[in-house]
């Protein structure tokens, strides 16, 4: 499936983009002070790591770990919908990873990933979210 093309998006789009492009350099810099200023006071999400939906102190445990656990030191992201509803909006996009878990052999993944954005205090933040790994 062809990814969105960013010139045809309005200008809402590109912001919510943007946050999405911000959140993968703040995730592979292991910047987790950056990230949890990103995310909503009351996010929740479930990453397909997880057995449970975490919420924000669940979500910041797993981002102290995650630089150590997925070793992320790649990404390619494919957008294939933006759709902004005023103050909200949701994305879904798939993400291919490359990284090397504990120093391991690199490890190439792709998932699928829904994420929600909510306007608070004139800046977007992550609200919610879910991914799945993709096998083909």
């Amino acid at each position: 499936m062809a990814g969105l093309n960013r010139a045809d998006l309005s200008p809402a789009q590109r912001e919510i983009w943007q946050a999405e492009e911000d959140y993968w350099v703040l995730t592979k810099g292991r910047d987790v002070d950056g990230f949890m200023a990103m995310a909503h006071p009351r996010v929740a999400v479930w990453p397909a790591i997880a057995a449970l939906p975490m919420d924000r102190a669940r979500l910041h445990e797993s981002q102290l770990t995650r630089g150590e656990r997925d070793g992320l030191t790649a990404y390619d992201l494919t957008f294939h919908s933006i759709q902004v509803y005023g103050d909200a909006a949701v994305v879904y996009y798939t993400v291919v990873t490359t990284g090397a878990p504990q120093g391991g052999a690199p490890v190439q993944a792709r998932s699928a990933i829904t994420h929600t954005w909510a306007k608070d205090g004139g800046r977007w933040r992550l609200a919610g979210g879910m991914s799945r790994r993709l096998t083909s």
